[in-house]
């Protein structure tokens, strides 16, 4: 029968053993670790192993841009030509103009203030023209100028949110390299692309009023103990 006094003088020797193990499996970077040695394995292990700290999640960042156009009249006159109408109509299809966007309507104010009778028809035919497309257009208050405006035109400012999407692509690795793993980018640029009002990436929506119906309907529901059935979705046939 072993007695404790056995046990306790192999303790030592346990310790010296696995000590030694231990240090075989120290990071020697000195070693090949490409060789055919065993202790080549660990340094593998430790050497292509090695933890870095997470980057930031990616995020799809929202900026605003603006544009500009200048409408163009004849002198005196309160209706845009042929041309200036297609021109103008170039303008947004090239800038692909939608109802999201925020239009606004500006023209040269007066000396005395205000706007002349001209500049405010020719305003109105502006705005009438843009929502004969499905634009909603608002007009500047007539103290908000610019100098930039011509006596015989508008400008029209179109603003719109757009989203910058993470770039994902990187350079293929050397040899011998460990790839770089980009986690959530792809996600994150996806749904860059597939939002349809850039905003609700910076700020969100207020949920409007539940409807009071359903809810009314499912507690309704629970306290008589009616249970709605699953759809029945059957794989086979087709």
């Amino acid at each position: 029968m072993t007695s404790i006094f056995d046990k306790r003088a192999a303790l030592p020797a346990a310790l010296l053993v696995a000590g030694s193990l231990l240090a075989g499996c120290a990071n020697n970077m000195d070693l090949d670790p490409h060789g055919p040695e065993p202790e080549n394995g660990w340094h593998r292990f430790w050497a292509h192993g090695d933890w870095k700290q997470r980057p930031e999640p990616y995020k799809n960042q929202v900026e605003r841009v603006q544009m500009e156009y200048a409408v163009a009249f004849e002198p005196g006159n309160a209706e845009l030509s042929q041309d200036d109408l297609r021109m103008l109509h170039t303008f947004l299809r090239e800038q692909k103009v939608a109802g999201s966007d925020v239009i606004t309507v500006n023209g040269p104010s007066a000396v005395t203030g205000g706007r002349d009778s001209l500049t405010t028809t020719r305003i109105a035919k502006v705005v009438e023209e843009l929502s004969r497309t499905g634009l909603q257009v608002s007009v500047a208050p007539a103290d908000v100028t610019t100098s930039s405006m011509e006596s015989d035109e508008l400008l029209l400012t179109v603003s719109r949110y757009i989203v910058l999407s993470p770039e994902c692509e990187t350079d293929d690795p050397t040899v011998g390299d460990r790839p770089e793993y980009y986690w959530t980018c792809s996600t994150t640029a996806n749904l860059g692309a597939m939002v349809a009002n850039p905003q609700d990436l910076a700020r969100g929506r207020t949920p409007g009023p539940a409807e009071a119906e359903p809810a009314a309907a499912a507690v309704k529901r629970y306290r008589s103990g009616e249970i709605t059935p699953l759809i029945d979705v059957s794989t086979e046939g087709n």
